[in-house]
C-alpha cells in the first residue's frame, strides 16, 4: 500500500488506493494545502494501478504515479516535474508541491502480503478483489514476506496444542 507522509507535520498521512485519484490542491481536494499561493486549485493527481495478475508476485508492487497540472511546479527529489507530465513514484521519494516549498511529503510503500488458510473459493475471490484495491499481494504459502494470515475458522488440532 502506498502512503504519502507530510514531513513538516508528522502524523499527517494519506493512503492512496487503486481506482481512486487523490487530488492535491488548494481548494476542494483530498490533500488540501492552504496558505501557499503557489499551489494550484488542482495541483497534482496521485494514482495507483495494480493488475490482478501481479497478486502472487511480491516483487511487483503496485504502480504509484503523479500527474502534475500546476502553474508553479511540483518537485520530486528536488527536480521540477514538467506540467502535464506523469511521473512514476518510488519508495523514499520526496515531493514538494508549489514553488514556495511550504510543504514536503515522503512517499512510502507498506507491503500488504496475505496468505490464507481454510478459505473457500468465493472468500478467496473476495479477498483478492480487496487486495487489488490496496495494491497488495496474495501468496499461496506463508513466507517471510507475509504480514497477514486470513482464515475463516480456526481448527484446534493436536499440532496446535503441543509445544
Amino acid at each position: 500500500m502506498w502512503v504519502l507522509n507530510n514531513t513538516k507535520q508528522p502524523g499527517q498521512k494519506y493512503y492512496v488506493i487503486v481506482g481512486k485519484d487523490t487530488i492535491v490542491g488548494r481548494k476542494e481536494t483530498t490533500i488540501l494545502i492552504i496558505d501557499d499561493q503557489s499551489i494550484s486549485r488542482k495541483h497534482s493527481v496521485l494514482s495507483v494501478s495494480h493488475a490482478e495478475a501481479n497478486l502472487p508476485y511480491v516483487q511487483r508492487p503496485a504502480i504509484f504515479t503523479l500527474k502534475d497540472f500546476s502553474k508553479y511546479g511540483t518537485f520530486i527529489n528536488g527536480k521540477k516535474v514538467e506540467s502535464g507530465s506523469t511521473t512514476q513514484l518510488k519508495d523514499g521519494d520526496k515531493i514538494v508541491f508549489g514553488s514556495l516549498k511550504t510543504n514536503e511529503w515522503k512517499v512510502g510503500y507498506e507491503p500488504t502480503v496475505v496468505c490464507s488458510s481454510c478459505l473457500d473459493s468465493q472468500d478467496k475471490k473476495s479477498l483478492k478483489a480487496v487486495l487489488v484495491k490496496l495494491g497488495g499481494h496474495f501468496v499461496s504459502e506463508w513466507t517471510k514476506d507475509c504480514n497477514f494470515l486470513v482464515m475463516s475458522k480456526l481448527n484446534v488440532t493436536v499440532k496446535v496444542c503441543i509445544r
